[in-house]
């Protein structure tokens, strides 16, 4: 039985939450939320409107508390970085190991949040969802047998996200040089050298959908991934706490996924 508490509850921890205590071989020991509301104190089962399971939501304030009075080995992550800044250490001196979800994080976030590696282990991923990671390994693949090709990414999500999607810019990353990866195209603006350039569209409802579109001069070839059920999410963040489980060091899903 691995044991689980997951820190967000928002439009994807609630769904990944509720995949959790749908399965057998996993115990959701408690769920931390940042914001004091009222479903502080609640049921977990009571507040996905299932059965009650005795275990509870949280403020994350109560964090050091419950880890200690339960053998937790794995808290996954779908909250915020300053959340994950300020709990590091309390999941670290319990020994407790991590799979960061949440995006966004700056440098001394990540530098702060990286000191605690000797003492547990973290899969740290932009995109848990397991067909993403696959995309990734198949662009960089092409790009090794076509160098010279043009590729462009396309980045689909709801209408009212704000940020680039982390996710395509990590597509970019492993395919190209920083000063090479360039987001959106003016009006009249052409191709320059082997620049990768990243598209964004938010319309809808749309979870997240990424299209890689690679050319050559006689032919082209488009890989696209979508998420079309947050559940995709959770199934990831579970088989990354899987693996993670009494390992120490920080990886991502490649090394999950035996990329």
């Amino acid at each position: 039985m691995l044991n689980i508490c997951l820190v967000g509850f928002g439009r994807t921890g609630r769904i990944v939450a509720d995949d959790i205590c749908q399965r057998k071989d996993v115990e959701l020991k408690g769920v931390f939320k940042k914001k004091k509301d009222d479903l502080i104190g609640r049921d977990i089962g009571k507040a996905l409107s299932s059965k009650p399971l005795g275990n509870f939501i949280y403020h994350i304030s109560d964090l050091d508390r419950v880890l200690k009075e339960n053998r937790v080995d794995v808290i996954i992550d779908f909250s915020h970085p300053d959340a994950v800044t300020d709990y590091v250490e309390t999941a670290a001196s319990n020994g407790v190991n991590l799979v960061i979800c949440s995006t966004g994080y700056t440098d001394e976030q990540r530098e702060h949040i990286s000191g605690f590696l000797k003492d547990i282990g973290m899969v740290w991923a932009p995109n848990v969802t397991e067909g993403i990671n696959v995309l990734i390994a198949l662009t960089k693949i092409v790009k090794q047998i076509w160098p010279d090709a043009d590729i462009e990414i396309l980045e689909y999500h709801f209408s009212k996200k704000k940020d680039i999607s982390r996710t395509a810019m990590k597509i970019a990353e492993a395919i190209s040089e920083a000063d090479q990866i360039k987001v959106g195209r003016h009006r009249n603006d052409p191709r320059i050298g082997k620049e990768t350039v990243i598209h964004t569209i938010r319309v809808g409802g749309i979870i997240g959908k990424h299209s890689v579109v690679i050319g050559q001069p006689h032919q082209t070839l488009t890989m696209t991934h979508e998420s079309i059920d947050r559940r995709a999410f959770g199934n990831g963040a579970l088989k990354a706490a899987r693996w993670v489980a009494g390992k120490k060091g920080i990886f991502d899903m490649v090394d999950v996924l035996d990329l």
